[in-house]
């Protein structure tokens, strides 16, 4: 990461919101009207044939060409300027900001980096000139969309370089979906805006297309005009950009980047009610059950049914057959796009001429006996509100959501790498206090340089029955049997004690592992051909015995495969006695050049994921298998990938998380 220590009097490159309206030097934040671009207050001819969709689409079309732009952004070098949180009000729950102009040497980083890739290079061709604005909206030009619409005339000269989409509370039943686009002429914008309207669709009538107002150098785009006004109101009140919950997070995500999320407090509760109102999908069907709905119990929908032809009584000719009374609704003559809807029709030109020789009769031989007493089912009761909150969530998850402090994540390049960091409350409980430590990489870092793949955690004291504790309803839940029943059923599948003897087994540091030189055809061989294994840091007599519980539980052809040593205060567990050579003694790969890239920080890693994609000689054991596969292409975009690291850490009460992503220089 890069500092980015402001010259003097300037605001820092972490500051999230730059200089705020109303500061010296900057113009008051003046509130326009939508749709006409009339300031609130004065007095212009209202328009008719309001659009609202069709500018909601607008901005849709401008929020795209930013915000799907935002990885290949850059046109300045050095400070981060203004952001759209200090155009959105201190009640915004969720928020997802792309800088185009972000600060230091990123876009240059982004566009050295993307350009190894030649998918890239062929599909994107950016160059360190281009206005990737431009390129994008001439892209959405390629596919048809607003051809008659001028960028140099119509949206170029007032198109800034930031957007951000927001969800926003203004006391409503819900948050309100907006768009924040940042512009440099609000006359030109309005000019801009209104032809990106008419592209979306010249024919719209009424509020159809959605609203927007200006607040200084940003527009808001929102449902209508009169959300977009209250969101601007409200941020009279208090910007998201002075909210402290959003800077401390902000600053807790580091340095500044491209892209820019954030979560507020509330939005775990909001989430939580909107997940039991049913606006999610509510019940079984949020967690993957049927998507039986109302509509299609057999009730049809009044649109449905005013699309129907009535019933011709006289069209029932057959006299032991009722006739409907005259207007009734026949289901053959309903206008649907559900099938389920309408009884399904024979098709009317089933064939008559069958062949001369087409059996008519049975075979003499055919059963006759057949059983009488053929078992007859009784129609149940189908009953929507017997499945609408099944399966309930989980009373942990519930609290998780309910206690939810916040959290915010940057995504930015760096030094030829492809950085994500993120912050957020640590659900601090004595689970998370057990799994914490800084342990994660002290067994990792003494594995070989040539490993390919590693995973390593580091543990403390209690952390099973902390973890037992936390997720015991979810146990109930799922297994039908109380915690300790589900306990005592998997001690006699395992053979082991818990939770005594899975701490002994995992030690206060592990590390699990797969060595670069492995050949991808062996996981089908015998499990000795493949290198991977396990190095333990602990008590090696005490986890020697675990192991041998561990072993009497397998099929006796398989027990050669479970091999073990000890090594001074480390217990290897392999396939194979020639992979434990390799994990034997202090390995390389804590001083490796590729880790310290990924792991930048591991002395107070509680967890480390590491992935080197050129271990194992030649081009790397990820070449080698995508070079399986026959496909040139994909060889080719996988070559510059170098190295992955991801690492987890707590800071008092909050969590942090590193992803690296490396390439070849």
């Amino acid at each position: 990461m890069t500092d980015q220590t402001p010259p003097p009097g300037q605001q820092p490159p972490g500051s999230p919101y730059g200089q705020q309206p109303g500061q010296p030097g900057q113009p008051p934040v003046e509130h326009l009207q939508s749709g006409a671009g009339a300031r609130v207050g004065t007095e212009k001819e209202p328009r008719t044939g309001g659009r609202r969709r069709a500018i909601a689409i607008g901005g849709g079309l401008i929020g795209a060409a930013l915000i799907g732009g935002g990885v290949w952004a850059w046109s300045a070098w050095f400070s981060q300027g203004p952001q759209p949180a200090e155009a959105l009000p201190d009640s915004t729950l969720a928020y997802v900001s792309v800088d185009l102009d972000p600060p230091g040497q990123q876009k240059v980083e982004a566009l050295r980096t993307l350009r190894k890739f030649p998918a890239f290079r062929d599909e994107v061709g950016l160059d360190e000139d281009d206005d990737i604005r431009k390129e994008l909206f001439q892209s959405l030009q390629d596919d048809g969309l607003c051809k008659d619409v001028d960028y140099g005339d119509d949206v170029e000269p007032w198109l800034g370089q930031r957007a951000a989409f927001a969800l926003v509370d203004l006391g409503k039943d819900t948050p309100s979906p907006v768009v924040v686009v940042q512009v440099s002429d609000e006359d030109a914008a309005e000019k801009g805006i209104d032809a990106l309207v008419d592209c979306a669709n010249p024919e719209a009538s009424g509020d159809d297309f959605g609203g927007y107002a200006f607040n200084g150098d940003w527009v808001v785009f929102a449902e209508t005009t009169g959300i977009a006004e209250d969101v601007v109101d409200a941020a009279d009140e208090g910007t998201l950009g002075d909210d402290a919950d959003y800077t401390r997070w902000i600053d807790e995500a580091g340095d500044p980047g491209i892209i820019t999320m954030y979560a507020a407090p509330k939005a775990g509760k909001a989430l939580l009610d909107a997940m039991d109102s049913g606006l999610l999908g509510g019940g079984g069907y949020a967690y993957g059950g049927s998507d039986y709905s109302e509509s299609d119990s057999g009730s049809f929908s009044d649109e449905i049914v005013a699309t129907a032809q009535p019933v011709d009584p006289a069209a029932y000719v057959d006299e032991e057959t009722e006739s409907p009374e005259p207007g009734t609704i026949n289901p053959s003559n309903l206008v649907t796009e559900n099938p389920r809807d309408v009884p399904m029709e024979m098709p009317s030109d089933l064939p008559t001429d069958f062949p001369s020789d087409f059996p008519t009769e049975l075979p003499s031989d055919f059963p006759t006996g057949l059983p009488t007493d053929y078992p007859t089912v009784e129609p149940t009761e189908f009953d929507m509100d017997d499945y609408a909150d099944e399966p309930e969530l989980p009373d942990a998850t519930r609290d998780l959501l309910a206690d939810f402090k916040g959290g915010a994540a940057v995504i930015r390049f760096d030094d030829g790498a492809l950085e994500i960091e993120a912050a957020m409350d640590g659900f601090q409980s004595d689970l998370t206090d057990a799994i914490t430590s800084d342990r994660g990489a002290d067994v990792l870092e003494t594995l070989p340089d040539s490993t390919a793949v590693a995973y390593g955690l580091g543990f403390e004291d209690g952390w099973v029955q902390a973890l037992i504790d936390e997720l015991g309803p979810m146990i109930e839940d799922g297994s039908g049997m109380s915690v300790d029943e589900a306990i005592a059923e998997a001690e006699k599948e395992t053979g082991l004690s818990i939770p005594e003897d899975i701490e002994t087994l995992t030690g206060e540091s592990l590390a699990v592992a797969l060595d670069g030189d492995f050949d991808p055809k062996a996981v089908d061989d015998a499990p000795d051909a493949l290198p991977v294994g396990a190095k333990i840091k602990g008590d090696p007599a005490e986890i020697a015995k675990v192991i041998e519980k561990l072993r009497a539980q397998l099929p006796a052809d398989e027990q050669q495969y479970l091999v073990t040593r000890e090594d001074g205060d480390y217990v290897l567990v392999g396939t194979s006695d020639a992979y434990l050579d390799k994990l034997a003694g202090d390995g390389d790969l804590g001083d490796s050049d590729v880790y310290e890239k990924v792991i930048p920080d591991s002395e107070d890693a509680a967890a480390v994921l590491y992935v080197d994609f050129d271990a194992g000689g030649g081009d790397g054991w990820l070449a080698d298998l995508v070079g399986s596969f026959d496909s040139k292409d994909a060889s080719d975009n996988v070559a510059p990938l170098e190295a992955l690291g991801v690492s987890s850490w707590t800071d008092g009460d909050t969590t942090h998380g590193l992803l690296r992503l490396t390439t070849e220089d």
